[in-house]
């Protein structure tokens, strides 16, 4: 890569990180309510049950859950579920 397609990149990447930056709660979370992330979502979900050495029957079982939740759980309240749980942890 040349330096001038390095400096490219990386002024692209900043306004893409600003564009980001400037969504406000309401468009960030209605961005994940349209989908767009749970093939990545999924992703994390099957590389983090490998990391841990789950069972191929334990994954499938868990992006079952998971395809339930993207169904029927809204990303505010999927939000507030992890905010629940990170704050019952700090308490324990």
């Amino acid at each position: 890569m040349s330096e001038e397609d390095l400096a490219a990149a990386i002024e692209k990447r900043k306004l893409m990180d600003k564009k980001a930056f400037d969504l406000t709660e309401e468009e960030r979370m209605h961005i994940c309510d349209m989908g767009f992330y749970n093939d990545v979502i999924r992703g994390y979900l099957i590389k983090a049950m490998q990391e841990a050495k789950f069972e191929k029957k334990e994954i499938s079982r868990a992006l079952r859950g998971l395809h339930w939740a993207f169904d029927s759980v809204d990303a505010s309240r999927a939000a507030e579920i992890e905010l629940q749980r990170c704050t019952e942890e700090e308490n324990q």
